[in-house]
């Protein structure tokens, strides 16, 4: 790995290629986007706004001409560069000038809830839009039975509500991980462990639990579209705080001097087995905001509370 950054980091050419060829790959492996966006993340971690941008730009240009001579729809640079890298560039520039993962993470909820909000205002009524888009899907996807067909159907109304937040969630988070791994790769070649101490230490801090809060107030009192604006931006929200319940979990583990065996079984339970967890984990990492789990463990393992 530290050679394949090593590598990225020999010039804009290799960053750039790294970069469109994650993007390409992506097409057909979707999970590869993080790798394509990281890349600008690193760069801009590294040698600053400037040249983050050029390999934005530059990406862009090379992923163009790809598209142009493929089938590939050239709309899909678009995506690339408005949904992945400029916003993780943006994103990269606040925790090179902050060096806080915790302000970092309040500046991506800051863009979720804009994004949020755009598409609470662009559209007249949010739930009518979703609701046939996901009722033309139901309608492919249950071809073959009219009892899959209601069943999906059934499934879809219930989420239809909360659909925005949802997607805007996950392009969060997935701009986050890109950022991380960004991040990470930078500690691998100038700060040995540093990202580890750095990610361990993440805790957000509580006016973002305030705000998750308040948003849940204000959809429960308002109703209408701005209760159901309220409680997408609740979603956005709390969907940040799986990121503190991770980094709260590889404190504890690092706490207790557990075998690194239960980390990697804790991310297959939550990501792969039962991904429905991740609820769980978000409801901790907020718990954590307010009574600060890692400083009554590390109390209580201090020699003066051994002795007492």
């Amino acid at each position: 790995m530290r050679s394949f950054v090593a590598y990225i980091m020999r010039g804009r050419v290799h960053a750039m290629a790294i970069s469109v060829l994650g993007a390409v790959l992506s097409l057909v492996v979707p999970i590869v986007s993080y790798l394509s966006a990281a890349v600008i993340a690193l760069v801009t971690l590294r040698r600053g706004a400037m040249d983050g941008l050029f390999i934005v730009i530059g990406s862009a240009l090379a992923f163009l001409l790809f598209a142009l001579f493929t089938p590939v729809n050239p709309w899909v640079t678009v995506v690339f560069v408005f949904v992945a890298w400029v916003p993780v560039w943006a994103l990269a520039n606040v925790l090179r000038a902050t060096v806080s993962l915790p302000k970092t993470i309040n500046a991506a909820a800051v863009l979720g809830v804009l994004a949020v909000v755009v598409v609470y205002f662009r559209l007249d009524n949010v739930d009518v839009w979703w609701q046939d888009r996901l009722e033309a899907l139901a309608q492919a996807a249950g071809e073959g039975g009219a009892a899959s067909q209601d069943v999906l159907l059934q499934v879809f109304s219930a989420v239809v509500p909360y659909m925005t937040g949802a997607l805007v969630a996950g392009v969060m988070l997935g701009l986050v991980t890109s950022l991380f791994l960004g991040r990470w790769w930078q500690a691998l070649l100038y700060n040995p462990g540093g990202f580890r101490t750095e990610f361990r230490a993440l805790r957000l801090e509580r006016s973002f639990a305030l705000a998750f809060i308040a948003a849940i107030a204000l959809a429960v009192v308002a109703g209408g579209k701005f209760g159901g604006m309220a409680a997408n931006i609740a979603v956005v929200l709390l969907s940040l705080y799986v990121l503190h319940g991770y980094a709260l979990v590889h404190s504890v583990i690092a706490l207790k001097g557990a075998h690194v065996g239960w980390l990697v079984a804790f991310y297959v339970l939550t990501l792969v087995i039962l991904p429905q967890l991740l609820l769980l984990v978000a409801v901790v990492g907020f718990v954590d905001s307010w009574v600060d789990i890692r400083a009554r463990l590390s109390k209580r393992g201090s020699p003066e509370d051994t002795h007492s």
